[in-house]
């Protein structure tokens, strides 16, 4: 399969998982970290992939590991570091904890982006600011939102040329995880 060139895989794993009791993309989903089974997926897709992270334990990961480069931020501040350190025009981010992400929906993504500064998907849930296409450029006006204390992504993505692609289908797709019990709730799905 032809590689997404212009873009740079982000898997963003730095939260603080304090619903969950620890680091979320390290917890065992289906006989292995939930971040595996995310990056089998970014790898079909795209040459360079970076992880967004604070802990060490994604060091033995095969992939570089950034640390957020305005912390204590949230995921606005994964993002800031993510397009500092991708060597592309856009960068595709997702949360460590969406292990249903396919690589369906994110060529669908892909394929939406034109046009726009950043491209997320819209299901009936609302947005889902943690899956999507980021443009390079936006890089100064979001570092601008987070030193204004602007940091709810919902907030930030509404202030950019924003494209949204519908997900009538999404019943599982962006599903992230919260507790332990959110995830003892969905190991058996679809298996």
């Amino acid at each position: 399969m032809l590689k997404l060139s212009d873009a740079t895989a982000v898997l963003l794993a730095g939260g603080k998982s304090s619903r969950m009791g620890s680091d979320k993309g390290l917890v065992e989903f289906r006989k292995k970290p939930m971040a595996s089974h995310i990056l089998e997926v970014l790898k079909t897709l795209f040459s360079n992939i970076i992880l967004i992270s604070n802990n060490d334990s994604y060091k033995d990961s095969g992939y570089q590991v950034f640390p957020d480069s305005i912390t204590d931020k949230g995921p606005a501040g994964g993002i800031v570091s993510a397009i500092e350190h991708a060597n592309s025009e856009w960068i595709f981010v997702v949360a460590c904890d969406m292990p249903f992400i396919t690589m369906e929906a994110i060529l669908k993504l892909y394929d939406a982006k034109n046009d726009s500064e950043i491209c997320l998907p819209l299901t009936k849930d609302g947005i889902e600011p943690l899956c999507g296409f980021y443009h390079s450029s936006i890089h100064k006006k979001l570092v601008e939102l987070i030193h204004s204390d602007i940091l709810k992504m919902e907030l930030i993505v509404k202030k950019f040329n924003l494209k949204l692609v519908e997900f009538d289908y999404a019943e599982k797709l962006f599903l992230n995880f919260n507790t332990r019990a959110d995830l003892e709730a969905w190991k058996e799905y679809g298996s």
